[in-house]
């Protein structure tokens, strides 16, 4: 059952970019190590190096660190960067899961060993071809020093990818045109499988295969929640090993009391667990330094909305103000949120876990289309969090944020938005 989950640990052990140095963690006889060949802030080339503090295990580390090197291709873009000059096209290849937000490496402990999970970026002059972007994704056995492959993750890895290719298809195919600059989601690159810590396998595309306008390798992600009659669920499961010990996939019980789900809810009201959004109120400027968006804004009741290239937020809406200055709303249609979980959960279920709501309201066709969900109805919560929520720089401030579950015509709950009142 999906909330039967054995605890697990991850660590964040890599942080900002700096100098070469030791990266705090480690697996207690293994250290990591940031190697940088820097020119400026458009010209350098990092990658992460484990040293063996213990000599029985240098093969170990060897093996991985031989292994990041090809697979990140480092030898052959090193050669490029003296030949770049100052203003030009640039070369930029860093460990992504640090650099962009100060730590989401994954490097997890298991019965003396464990996993580490490396994401490299490559943006700017290529070793080969026109300059582009890649991702590099890796995931090694701590214990042998092997990448683990895709099929490991699964009991059943061939229904997995059964799901996986029906949803491209059904889903992804007919959203593609809008926003991508290659638009092939077909083969689907199994083997170069990334997580994110709230609990998503990301699937990264080569460039030339799947790309966004705004220059980006395309990638897809999946919640564990819809891969989880495929996932290997047990206590050894290497995915789940991947999730944050703080993620909400461990704050979940099937046997809470009825309306607890809203206490733990009202405790973070700001943001919706699972999804890596900025919290309401935040600037558009600041978020869209992180999210690029994949067209224009369009308008939305009383704002704007956009839609982002994150993987993980596929489905998902960044709701505005008008002036677009300062996020009011997120509205997603993918999202597991303490077992209350897009088309899946029925509208009865969702109020034994999230107690009786404020108002129970209708919404017919016209309402729906307006608002970016489904006709049924809608179910509306209310939260007041400790401290009211500052709106972008404004100086305004908002003391009630909202919580909107929309129920197609067969109960089901299709939608959730968080926004600000």
């Amino acid at each position: 059952m999906k909330h039967q989950i054995k605890k697990a640990v991850c660590f964040i052990l890599l942080c900002c970019l700096l100098p070469l140095h030791s990266l705090a963690g480690g697996f207690g006889k293994v250290r990591f190590d940031r190697v940088e060949h820097w020119i400026d802030g458009s010209r350098h080339v990092n990658y992460v190096q484990l040293i063996a503090q213990d000599p029985s295990l240098s093969p170990v580390a060897d093996k991985i660190n031989q292994a990041i090197r090809e697979t990140a291709q480092i030898d052959s873009y090193l050669p490029l960067l003296p030949t770049l000059q100052q203003g030009g096209t640039g070369l930029r290849v860093w460990d992504s899961n640090s650099a962009a937000s100060c730590g989401e490496s994954m490097n997890v402990y298991r019965d003396g060993t464990g996993y580490f999970y490396l994401l490299m970026e490559a943006e700017g002059k290529m070793p080969v071809g026109r300059p582009s972007h890649r991702y590099y994704p890796m995931l090694f056995d701590m214990a042998t020093g092997e990448r683990v492959s895709f099929d490991q993750l699964f009991t059943d890895p061939e229904g997995a990818k059964e799901y996986i290719e029906a949803y491209l298809s059904d889903v992804m195919e007919p959203q593609l045109s809008s926003y991508m600059e290659n638009n092939q989601l077909f083969p689907v690159p199994y083997e170069n499988f990334g997580f994110s810590t709230d609990g998503h396998l990301i699937l990264y595309y080569p460039h030339d295969q799947l790309s966004f306008l705004s220059g980006k390798s395309g990638a897809v992600a999946f919640r564990f929640s819809e891969l989880w009659d495929y996932l290997d669920t047990s206590e050894n499961g290497i995915a789940l090993q991947m999730i944050s010990s703080g993620s909400h996939y461990f704050q979940y019980n099937e046997n809470r009391m009825p309306g607890e789900l809203k206490e733990i809810i009202a405790y973070n009201p700001d943001n919706l667990p699972g999804l890596p959004t900025h919290p309401l109120g935040s600037t558009m400027e600041h978020i869209l330094k992180r999210h690029a968006i994949t067209t224009d804004s369009g308008y939305y009741p009383g704002g704007a909305y956009f839609e982002t290239e994150t993987p993980e937020l596929l489905g998902t809406y960044l709701i505005t103000d008008p002036s677009e200055s300062y996020l009011t709303g997120i509205l997603t249609g993918r999202i597991d949120m303490f077992g209350v979980e897009t088309g899946k959960t029925e509208i009865e279920e969702a109020k034994r876990l999230l107690g009786s709501p404020a108002g129970e309201l209708p919404m017919n066709e016209a309402a729906a289309e307006m608002y970016l969900v489904c006709p049924g109805s809608m179910l509306i919560y209310y939260f007041t969090p400790e401290f009211p929520v500052r709106k972008g720089e404004t100086g305004q401030e908002s003391s009630r944020i909202s919580l909107a579950l929309y129920a197609d015509a067969d109960g089901i709950i299709q939608f959730v938005k968080l926004s600000l009142e």
